[in-house]
């Protein structure tokens, strides 16, 4: 993982990719560095950044089926 100016650069080395993540994926990003539920997630995004709640919330289901189809993160079921 690498970070140049505003966005983050991450490769994946089994499949020799690498993905670049701009400003507001790159702020995603980090946010999945530790536990977090999509509501929590979506409600920090909507904190940040300008968009309604729908949006948002399509926006981001769309942006985690990516990073789950490409293996860059795995989806967890809350154990409570």
């Amino acid at each position: 993982m690498e970070k140049v100016h505003d966005e983050l650069f991450i490769m994946d080395v089994n499949a020799g990719k690498y993905y670049a993540l701009n400003s507001t994926a790159s702020y995603l990003w980090q946010m999945l560095e530790t536990p977090i539920g999509f509501d929590d997630l979506q409600r920090r995004m909507m904190m940040i950044y300008s968009v309604d709640e729908r949006n948002c919330k399509d926006a981001l289901a769309n942006i985690l089926n990516e990073m789950m189809g490409r293996f860059m993160v795995v989806l967890f079921e809350d154990e409570s």
